[in-house]
């Protein structure tokens, strides 16, 4: 069996060495932030690079909420490829 590459590979060998943790966590983050409009928002960052962003909460513990609500139901989510 091959050894998967890149932040697969550091992730599924989290178990094996406590250093990678570290790399891991710190290589993705989630933000609150507010919004032109005041709106609390999240974004998710991959080696500091946005790679997902929500809709305006009304409030911050809205924004929290959905934080939770993306670790939850995020990891098994289908991918629905609408390109055609």
């Amino acid at each position: 069996m091959t050894e998967p590459a890149g932040p697969v590979r550091r992730l599924a060998a989290r178990d094996a060495n406590p250093n990678l943790i570290q790399e891991a966590d710190a290589a993705r983050k989630f933000e609150v932030y507010k919004d032109r409009a005041g709106k609390s928002r999240v974004r998710v960052k991959l080696n500091s690079e946005v790679i997902l962003s929500t809709v305006g909460c009304a409030s911050k513990a809205g924004a929290k909420n959905a934080i939770e609500s993306i670790k939850k139901n995020g990891p098994d989510a289908p991918t629905d490829d609408t390109t055609g």
